[in-house]
């Protein structure tokens, strides 16, 4: 590695309808119980034993509807996934404090009116205190993702409100087909201004949260998730204190005029791997060297070895595709230097 300067668990999030009202439990993961006796997976604890896996109702990765929206590659990867999540340490912890962990619909309007499905996701301790935010992107698997679910409830745990980032209007988990996703993706591609302008609209909406403090907030985006965080941080937002990527498909587009032409008020935390073919070294080069220019305060924590794209998800240990790689090292490493700058830019 090279450092460089400058409830309990559930699908239950992912199944409910958008039209579903606030789940209020001591998790998210036990209000399930309390519905039916004999319930869907999706609205099940998640198994805890071979046994239980194999008597319970599948597929654990839903069945694309706006129900059980698709959340997986597979169910090998679901399980895997499952497995890491019910083991956070830091969720682990806000439960043994007595808190619980809610997730609700947070549905707004991209610039042509059309409804972008995201969701928000905080621990519920007992008190009406406003939180800090986070603005959480997806990969270019969408909003419907395991892994980014439980990235979400970690990051609540710890005292922050999260968004998860619809950049798509993806409700059933779509984008798992790629032909449904490619022309979503070319629209950024043709246009890279939209990534900022369908952040704003997300920070906006983060931010009318009666539980969020829109002018302490931060974006974190995974995969296709860091162009969208470069490109709105850049541009200097009002109340964006920290800008994260984890193997972040790296840009140096033209950026936006920053506010009042001063340098980004946001930290940067760029986490990659050197051996992500998706990432060449001229391209993560070039967006060093445009934070540089623009008077960011950046570090990259870069990654070689077995790292390779994606290399935070331990579903990719499943990944038959060598240009993926879950590492865990990496991926500890990265999150913690993550959780810090959350805490020094947001919580302190």
């Amino acid at each position: 590695m090279m450092i460089s300067s400058s409830s309990r668990w559930t699908l239950l999030a992912l199944s409910l309808s958008f039209a579903a009202a606030s789940v209020c439990s001591r998790s998210l993961h036990r209000l399930a119980r309390a519905l039916t006796r004999r319930r869907p997976l999706s609205m099940r604890t998640p198994p805890r034993t071979a046994a239980e896996l194999a008597a319970a109702q599948l597929p654990l990765i839903g069945d694309g509807t706006a129900h059980r929206p698709r959340v997986a590659a597979d169910d090998a990867r679901a399980s895997l996934l499952l497995r890491h999540w019910r083991a956070d340490a830091d969720i682990l912890a806000a439960l043994a404090r007595g808190e619980s962990i809610r997730t609700e619909p947070l549905v707004y309007a991209d610039e042509a009116g059309a409804p972008l499905y995201g969701q928000l996701v905080w621990a519920d301790d007992g008190t009406s205190r406003r939180r800090a935010g986070v603005l959480l992107v997806h990969t270019a698997v969408g909003p419907r993702d395991l892994f980014l679910l439980w990235k979400a409830e970690a990051l609540a745990s710890l005292g922050l409100a999260v968004l998860l980032v619809d950049m798509f209007g993806d409700a059933r988990g779509d984008a798992w087909d790629k032909e449904w996703a490619a022309p979503r993706r070319a629209a950024y591609q043709a246009d890279p201004s939209l990534f900022a302008r369908r952040m704003r609209l997300a920070h906006a909406a983060l931010a009318a949260s009666p539980l969020v403090d829109g002018s302490r907030c931060a974006a974190l985006g995974f995969c296709f998730g860091g162009p969208p965080v470069l490109h709105y941080a850049r541009a200097n937002p009002d109340g964006l204190l920290a800008a994260i990527t984890f193997h972040g498909i790296l840009d140096a587009h033209p950026p936006p005029p920053t506010a009042h032409g001063r340098a980004p008020r946001a930290r940067f935390l760029l986490c990659h791997a050197k051996g992500d073919p998706f990432i060449p070294a001229s391209a993560f080069d070039a967006c060093v060297a445009q934070l540089e220019a623009l008077g960011a305060r950046w570090t990259t924590l870069v990654f070689g070895g077995e790292a390779r794209h994606s290399f935070t998800n331990p579903a990719q240990a499943l990944n038959p595709d060598a240009a993926f790689a879950y590492d865990a090292m990496a991926a500890r490493t990265s999150w913690l230097a993550a959780k810090d700058l959350l805490r020094e830019t947001l919580l302190e």
